[in-house]
């Protein structure tokens, strides 16, 4: 396997978490990146990689859902995933602790991971998502719609104004409001707002897309941001107004799901849903991102490659104390 360092914008994968975008909306959240090519006999794998420092000039490295083909639906065995890995930490100048990897849902989650492989008990990204095939017409997207979802939709029908609109900085505030209420309502942990103003000013060829709801009396009520990546867009954030005669959400995602088809975008994945007794939390969320059809994938946990043990075993016991304080 060939492996090579490349600019970070000839990323060309259709995951928006493996693009110049996130690299950039990393780097100014203090992560440092790289992006490499690796080349086999038949196909070729992209990969973001993000640096971000421990303490003092000790790093760790973060590989999310990569190395992906951009030329098929091919996958890497463990041993090449490894050499991977190797490639990465000798490349760097940095001095890396060890390196945690979310593998795409490409992946077959039944594979097993041998040492130094470890498994984390809690992944950093979901290890279910559902995601909805585009390629077929609306209306044939919508026969799938779960009873839940149908319901909801004709209840709504006359009583909801939803729109795209721009994603600059009034319109972020807007929105926030509604996202921490929702965070406070679901009991979910809020991205403070430096985080979406910082997304708005990154220049990329990929930029957030704005969904807003509003009520007959145009008061707005809740709102989704979707990222899109050449035939892929993800459902990254969503939050609503509590209101039991108004479900503004299933709107949105209609709206979503119609005007990414108008597109000419291929798939649209709803990003995260619960998978096992790990995820009860997730119930409602599974039941409302289910109700709109589409394919559940299942991927393998996180893995950890310790490269500095004893930093990596230090770093697992605070990583424990920290899990069970803010439990």
């Amino acid at each position: 396997m060939k492996i090579n360092s490349i600019q970070i914008d000839t990323l060309s994968t259709n995951n928006p978490f493996v693009s110049s975008f996130w690299a950039k909306l990393k780097n100014v959240n203090c992560w440092d990146s790289k992006a490499y090519s690796l080349i086999t006999d038949k196909n070729i794998f992209q990969s973001l990689v993000l640096f971000k420092k421990l303490f003092l000039n000790l790093y760790f490295v973060y590989i999310p859902f990569s190395p992906i083909c951009i030329n098929g639906k091919s996958i890497l065995d463990e041993k090449l995933i490894k050499e991977f890995l190797d490639f990465v930490i000798s490349d760097s100048e940095k001095k890396i602790a060890f390196i945690k990897i979310d593998l795409p849902f490409e992946y077959d989650s039944k594979q097993k991971f041998h040492k130094p492989f470890k498994y984390n008990k809690y992944s950093i990204q979901p290890e279910a998502t559902i995601v909805i095939d585009l390629r077929n017409n609306v209306e044939d997207l919508r026969k799938k719609y779960k009873k839940r979802a149908i319901r909801n939709l004709r209840k709504n029908i006359d009583q909801l104004v939803i729109k795209e609109v721009v994603f600059n900085e009034v319109n972020i505030k807007s929105w926030y409001q509604i996202y921490l209420e929702t965070a406070k309502r679901d009991n979910f942990s809020s991205r403070d707002i430096s985080y979406f103003l910082k997304m708005k000013n990154i220049e990329d060829s990929i930029k957030p897309r704005l969904i807003f709801a509003y009520d007959v009396n145009e008061n707005l009520i809740g709102g989704n941001i979707i990222l899109i990546n050449n035939e892929n867009a993800v459902y990254l954030f969503g939050a609503s107004k509590r209101n039991h005669n108004l479900s503004p959400s299933y709107g949105l995602q209609d709206f979503s799901i119609k005007m990414l088809k108008n597109e000419g975008v291929k798939s649209y994945d709803l990003f995260g849903v619960g998978v096992d007794e790990k995820s009860d939390n997730l119930k409602s969320l599974t039941q409302f991102k289910s109700s709109f059809g589409g394919n559940v994938l299942t991927r393998i946990p996180t893995l950890d490659y310790p490269n500095k043990r004893f930093i990596y075993s230090l770093y697992k016991i605070v990583e424990r104390v920290r899990f069970f304080i803010y439990r």
